[in-house]
């Protein structure tokens, strides 16, 4: 099992809509990947950064954690994804 906090390393906005299976919303809105570095694994992983934060306040080095949240839904379920949000709050 791999780390749930670590340091941001960097991250990056994108303004297009990934490729299928991605489901983006319709109209499409751009969307933050974090890299963050898991300090005991020695390793760096990327991850959407969570719904409701602000991609502005990032800064290199800042602790991040992996929280859950939503990706899609249709009539029958919600679909939920990883995402790494700031440590300690904004969600």
């Amino acid at each position: 099992m791999l780390s749930r906090r670590g340091r941001l390393w960097s991250w990056t906005t994108n303004h297009y809509a990934p490729p299928e299976p991605y489901v983006s919303p319709d109209p499409f809105v751009p969307y933050t990947v974090c890299a963050v570095e898991l300090e005991a694994e020695q390793m760096v992983v990327l991850g959407q950064l969570a719904t409701g934060a602000d991609a502005e306040q990032l800064e290199v080095g800042m602790a991040m954690e992996l929280v859950l949240g939503p990706l899609y839904e249709d009539d029958e379920h919600e679909y939920v994804v990883w995402q790494w949000a700031p440590a300690g709050g904004a969600r």
